[in-house]
């Protein structure tokens, strides 16, 4: 009597803290996969945003475009810069990702980490092969380095943009 209730109050206790803590960590993966996602979406967001940024428009300017080309906003210095820009957010974006996930040993969230990780890196290294081609070419036009006017602010205010 007595050892069999206590030895069922035991197993259902048992099962009762494991369904608990699978639980926990069902609902911490969920909020983590949130998380990354959102981060995945921001990282392809930056990789949209360079994908219209060409070196060679910048360098040669409208000799190269066609009538629908977005209209060239950056000089070269501009433009680099913001290459830079968005490989270091893609970067940063890579390991506030990787934060969430070193304490937990979850291969779905690890292969959700990977993916951000290879969207990061893509990001990075197109962001990088444009900064060379952009160097180069300015090596080869050294006048088309002057950079334009700083960018002014609405309000008309300094240059937000200053150059070296």
């Amino acid at each position: 009597g007595l050892i069999n209730a206590l030895a069922a109050t035991a197993i259902s206790l048992g099962l009762f803290i494991r369904v608990l803590v699978s639980w926990e960590k069902r609902v911490k993966r969920a909020r983590v996969k949130k998380e990354l996602r959102k981060l995945h979406d921001l990282v392809l967001i930056i990789n949209a945003s360079q994908q219209d940024k060409d070196p060679e428009r910048v360098v040669h300017g409208e000799s190269i475009s066609t009538a629908s080309s977005p209209e060239i906003e950056m000089d070269a210095y501009q433009l680099g810069r913001y290459l830079d820009y968005c490989g270091e957010m893609a970067a940063i974006a890579e390991m506030i990702g990787h934060t969430y996930t070193v304490s937990l040993d979850d291969s779905e969230i690890e292969r959700v980490e990977a993916n951000l990780q290879r969207a990061a890196e893509s990001v990075i290294s197109q962001g990088f092969a444009k900064r060379q081609l952009l160097e180069a070419m300015l090596l080869r036009f050294p006048e088309k380095a002057e950079p334009n006017e700083p960018m002014k602010s609405p309000q008309g205010d300094q240059g937000i943009v200053q150059h070296a």
